[in-house]
């Protein structure tokens, strides 16, 4: 078969991240996509192998994405604990901006495929720079790095579910935890 005329792999994953955005990751299926062009699913298959690689393109862009957000609105000349404040901010924006595009930045590249290997991810060393100040060992800045992130989301995360209720903003609480996990990568590097 060959590829319809006019639709490429970029139009898919744009469009993919498009219904993401709509309506969560899980509206991103081939019936769908498929339905978006107004074509039938097999013709989806002559631009991509399956859904897991339409997923894994998705996942590549929407990190991107991610990374250039935040390289764009973090200052580099600022001290390093505001510049994670910064970087913690934008994250988060992003996150409650583009939920769908942040859901699908979540998906693991598949290091079967050799896209990204060793924490070559460009979001991992972005996080990496602004880690650097603290001079923590590789093993120590990867375990920062998965609690930074692990922070973060699980903060978007509750908040999209509505999971706090109390009268304190978020805002306040994320400040407040940035702050408290860098005093603790601080404390345990001594």
């Amino acid at each position: 078969m060959t590829p319809r005329p006019g639709l490429n792999q970029d139009m898919i994953v744009d469009r993919a991240l498009q219904l993401a955005e709509e309506g969560g990751l899980s509206t991103v299926t081939m019936a769908n996509l498929a339905r978006s062009f107004s074509i039938k699913p097999p013709s989806l298959y002559n631009h991509f192998r399956n859904l897991h690689e339409i997923k894994q393109s998705m996942a590549l862009k929407a990190q991107d994405m991610l990374y250039d957000h935040l390289k764009k609105s973090v200052n580099k000349e600022v001290e390093p604990v505001e510049r994670l404040q910064e970087m913690a901010k934008h994250y988060v924006t992003f996150a409650n901006r583009y939920p769908g595009i942040y859901e699908a930045s979540l998906i693991a590249p598949d290091l079967n495929e050799g896209v990204y290997q060793n924490g070559e991810e460009p979001l991992v060393q972005l996080l990496q720079k602004y880690l650097e100040p603290f001079s923590l060992p590789d093993r120590e800045t990867i375990h920062a790095i998965r609690g930074l992130r692990s922070l973060l989301h699980g903060l978007v995360d509750l908040h999209k579910k509505e999971g706090f209720k109390l009268g304190i903003e978020i805002e306040e609480s994320r400040i407040y935890l940035v702050e408290a996990f860098l005093k603790g990568i601080e404390w345990n590097h001594k």
